[in-house]
């Protein structure tokens, strides 16, 4: 992680960037509709070695006077979360026992070719002083969510078996916006107020919806 703050007499900005590295250090299935492959075996022969991934996530901010007393700021930033080793690795056992036609795994299988869930952010917001000791905040923020982790449906080619996994695959969007009132110290009396009014919408509500 890389950040740098430079100051101006009239402009500040914090750029910065965090590098993340995932290698599952595993192998997965080179077709989960067809797990025996074309010998009708399952062996090392089809399965892959997962790739490793690389994500570069980009920081921007900065802020600067308007009037003597405002100052607005904005930020911009992509942000990753990285998935749960829990839902990354899954016993080669389990998958031969499915190839072979087992049941009973009503459960949702983990996949090691999953992505980190991504988000976009962009934050706009200005902070006035009223007179000596009112200060009051609004900022506007937009956040957009993508590779979020689902649970999607999958059948073998000759319908032998059919099971569900965790894929990436969902998204939603957020808005909204923070208000908030400080008044300082006057005759012993100090208060804050804060405000958030936010609206969330995407495709689905739980990592195991189908």
């Amino acid at each position: 992680y890389f950040l740098d703050k430079m100051e101006f007499k009239y402009f500040n900005t914090n750029i910065g960037f965090r590098l993340d590295y995932l290698d599952p250090n595993t192998e997965v299935p080179i077709d989960y509709r067809d797990l025996k492959g074309a010998d009708g075996l399952m062996t090392d022969a089809d399965f892959e070695q997962v790739k490793k991934t690389i994500e570069v996530s980009p920081r921007l901010g900065f802020s600067f006077p308007i009037t003597d007393k405002t100052i607005f700021h904005a930020q911009y930033g992509k942000f990753i979360q990285l998935p749960a080793l829990e839902e990354l690795y899954t016993n080669r056992r389990i998958l031969r026992d499915l190839a072979d036609g087992g049941v009973g795994y009503f459960t949702v299988f983990q996949n090691p070719l999953l992505k980190p869930e991504k988000t976009t952010a962009y934050e706009l917001g200005l902070q006035h002083q009223a007179g000596d000791y009112l200060t009051f905040s609004l900022t506007a923020y937009y956040k957009e969510t993508s590779d979020l982790i689902q649970a999607i449906n999958i059948q073998a080619y000759d319908k032998s078996y059919g099971f569900a996994i965790y894929n990436n695959g969902d998204f939603g969007v957020i808005r909204g916006i923070d208000f908030g009132l400080d008044l300082r110290r006057v005759n012993r009396l100090r208060a804050s107020i804060s405000y958030s009014l936010s609206f969330a919408s995407g495709t689905g509500s739980d990592i195991n919806s189908l």
